[in-house]
């Protein structure tokens, strides 16, 4: 294979322009021949400029390469037509349509969109009173799906219908009129839909009558109709009431009441509706009559012989003696039964039911099993993996041969062994089991991920200033699954680097290990102080229900405070913080997770609850116990909206005395992570503008986050802190909060987010307010 362009500098052109690159049209691979594109041109255009929908396309970026030999892509091709109509169409021309040529130009060939833009659209609701016309137009899809001979708005006219259907005008009338119109001349469609809404029937009341062995709740939640109130919809709808009376059938049905009968009857009264409008309520009764349902009177189990005991199988049936007899049900128990046989290893049991009709109101269940031959498993094999010791998946496979066959722990052993990150792709195949051997061998069947990585990262944040920070390391270190890594960051703050190995399956469990070598020096933003320390650090975290996590750690930690020695008072101080401390640090915590993303999460909870306790070898400053509880919630009510709440609560108990606690350790608050608007670790300060922190601290942050784009946010936040019991002389302003917005952008590391925060209670010495800049969402 010959590349179009010779040499790295022009390949590596095409890695950064996106654009692949071309191949010569007598390649026998390549199914059909190449046109080189050297030009876009675009005409037809009137009301865009030209280079407005050019930059709209991705074709045109091909062409700007220079030197470059590329293949017109059909697909972007296609794509960049759609994306242009969409555009129109969105701004009213819904009869927009594009086609191209191929034109033969001095410098090659040329790639030519033809448009045709056709009339700008501009339609009119009259006559609408229960609705809002915005509401309304947003039922005409003429401006997403085009008006190709009217269908379009002939459309708009049914959903108009079906939406005042469904709000009870079951009378309304629904026309447009289409006509051209010329202002300065430019020509327009005028489009008028016309609305007669005439009589509102709504629902005044349901009631449920003869109702004695399902709920009235149960079956208000079967229904479509509801009584008026807030945010339901109260309309009334004959089409909508018979769907209920079949969806209130059915319910009985499914609870075995077999003969059960369900009628409506309806009182209509004359009433003002909204808006003035005239109106008329409707009272519904529906009446129920149950019957007697048909019970299950026993049920046995034939040819379970000594594999399952017969009683305890039974119990896990959904027909068991007494409950309503449901005949959908039955396949289910089958299913049920043969699922527990066949984890015996008698993966061909065959089940059958019959039914026996002891009178009208019950019914006898024999369930017939024949388990067939017993199966158990042969030979074991791993293929797939190059570096991936088999006896790492033999731990996960727990799987053994002459272990009795079970499809359903084939199943288990594959989601276990999709837990190893070494592993990119993994498929358990067994032999074939219709000849019904008494042995089945299995074939474990891998994909191995790159084991070797480097990372690195280079920017600004308001919390670093200027960074750099690199990674590399090996997810599948001596082929057992484990992962080591080297990195280390330098920044405007100080430096900080680490190695560490990482065992998620830490003696064949499901614990994850860890031990971290670490080293750094750094003086956070505004402190007059800055940190030096080594240590050593262990993590032992284990799962303990669905997305509840506990950890264990403990840090060995060599810390020397440096900075502002010329400031310290050792006369009130009992301990000298400029000495090397030696440090003991015991960590607890519980997380709990339901986040449906990590880097962008939209819905769901994050909880975490830590408790440090720290014991230093050679001084009273790190004798204490640290508290900390971070909650964060994630609502999304619309499909462009995200509401984010962050809860955050800290408390430091001292062992020995209140006043030996070391500064480095207290709380602070202030900056891009918690109360935005203010300069990092600032929200308190004393006289001289110097950060203070407490001894206890409590933060709240809400969040929403529009939609703009498929990659672009709005942001506005309110956020609030307050630190207690501060050190020195700090300056009394209780609970802070900010007020502010902004913009962020999405990238494949994460958002990368541009907010300026607003100080709602400003000191006579503050600035009003803060630009933040940041990696991530700030939670």
């Amino acid at each position: 294979m010959k590349l179009c362009l010779p040499g790295l500098i022009c390949l590596c052109l095409f890695v950064f322009s996106g654009i692949t690159p071309c191949f010569p049209a007598d390649n026998p691979r390549d199914p059909a021949p190449c046109i080189e594109l050297k030009q876009l041109d675009i005409s037809g255009n009137k009301q865009f400029s030209t280079l407005r929908l050019k930059l709209r396309t991705k074709l045109w970026s091909t062409t700007l390469v220079p030197f470059a030999k590329t293949c017109l892509n059909l697909d972007w091709l296609r794509k960049d037509k759609q994306d242009l109509v969409s555009f129109y169409r969105k701004k009213g021309f819904a009869d927009a349509s594009i086609t191209h040529e191929i034109v033969t130009r001095n410098n090659g060939q040329a790639l030519c969109l033809i448009i045709d833009e056709g009339l700008e659209y501009r339609i009119e609701i009259k006559g609408a009173v229960f609705f809002h016309p915005r509401q309304l137009k947003g039922e005409i899809p003429v401006f997403e799906r085009g008006n190709l001979q009217d269908a379009g708005l002939r459309k708009g006219v049914i959903n108009i219908r079906k939406r005042y259907h469904e709000k009870g005008f079951k009378d309304v009338t629904v026309t447009f009129t289409k006509e051209k119109t010329t202002i300065k001349g430019r020509t327009y469609w005028d489009v008028i839909f016309t609305i007669n809404e005439k009589t509102r029937m709504r629902v005044a009341s349901i009631t449920i009558d003869g109702n004695r062995s399902i709920s009235t709740d149960a079956i208000h939640k079967e229904m479509g109709l509801s009584e008026k109130g807030f945010l339901k919809n109260d309309g009334f709808s004959q089409h909508q009431l018979d769907d209920d009376l079949k969806a209130i059938k059915r319910l009985y049905l499914a609870n075995g009441f077999k003969n059960a009968s369900v009628k409506s009857d309806l009182t209509f009264e004359d009433n003002e509706s909204i808006k003035g409008q005239p109106g008329i309520d409707v009272h519904i009764k529906i009446i129920v009559n149950e019957h007697d349902p048909i019970l299950v009177k026993e049920v046995s189990i034939r040819g379970l012989g000594t594999l399952l005991d017969e009683g305890d199988t039974v119990r896990t049936l959904t027909l068991k003696p007494g409950v309503p007899f449901r005949e959908y049900m039955v396949k289910s128990d089958e299913n049920s039964i043969a699922t527990l046989v066949s984890h015996k290893g008698y993966p061909h049991v065959r089940v059958k039911t019959e039914i026996t009709t002891t009178s009208d109101t019950a019914v006898n269940l024999l369930f017939t099993v024949d388990p067939g031959p017993l199966v158990r498993v042969g030979e074991i094999r791993y293929t797939g993996n190059t570096r991936l010791k088999e006896r790492t998946m033999q731990d996960l496979l727990k799987i053994k041969t002459n272990d009795p066959f079970s499809l359903q722990d084939i199943v288990d052993a594959e989601k276990r062994l999709r837990k190893i990150g070494a592993i990119q792709t993994v498929r358990i195949q067994a032999g074939d089991l219709k000849e019904k051997k008494s042995t089945a061998d299995l074939e474990v069947i891998v994909k191995e991920r790159k084991p070797y990585y480097v990372e690195t990262a280079l920017g600004h944040d308001t919390e670093r200033l200027f960074y750099f920070n690199a990674q590399t390391g090996d997810n599948n270190s001596f082929g057992r699954d484990i992962d080591s890594w080297i990195k280390a960051e330098v920044s405007g703050i100080g430096f900080e680097g680490e190695t560490g190995i990482k065992d998620p399956f830490f003696l064949k469990s499901d614990m994850t290990a860890s031990l971290t070598l670490f080293v750094q020096k750094k003086e956070e933003l505004n402190y007059d102080f800055g940190v030096k320390a080594w240590g050593i650090s262990s993590n032992l975290t284990k799962p303990i229900l669905p997305h509840l996590n506990a950890g264990l750690s403990l840090t060995y930690e060599n810390r020397t405070r440096f900075g502002d020695e010329e400031d310290y008072n050792l006369a009130t101080d009992p301990g000298d913080e400029y000495d090397t401390r030696n440090i003991l640090k015991t960590s607890l915590a519980l997380a709990y997770d339901t986040r449906d993303s990590v880097v962008r999460p939209r819905t769901g909870m994050f909880t975490s609850l830590t408790t440090d306790i720290y014991t230093g070898f050679n001084s009273d400053l790190d004798d204490f116990i640290k508290y900390a509880l971070d909650v964060r919630q994630y609502l999304t009510p619309m499909k462009r909206v995200t509401f984010a709440l962050r809860t955050r609560l800290g408390y430091i108990q001292p062992i020995s005395a209140p006043e030996a606690i070391a500064e480095d350790r207290l709380f602070f608050l202030g900056g891009t992570s918690d109360v935005r608007g203010f300069k990092e670790n600032l929200l308190a300060h004393d006289l001289d503008m110097e950060p203070v922190g407490g001894m206890s601290v409590v933060s709240a942050s809400l969040e929403s986050r529009i939609s703009l784009t498929e990659k672009l946010e709005w942001i506005m936040f309110l956020d609030g802190g307050r630190l207690g019991e501060t050190t020195g002389t700090a300056v009394e302003q209780g609970f802070r909060t900010s007020l502010g917005g902004g913009f962020s952008y999405g990238t494949v590391i994460g958002p990368i987010s541009l907010l300026y925060g607003y100080k709602l209670n400003q000191d006579e010495y503050e600035s009003p307010g803060q630009i933040h800049f940041s990696f991530g969402y700030t939670f």
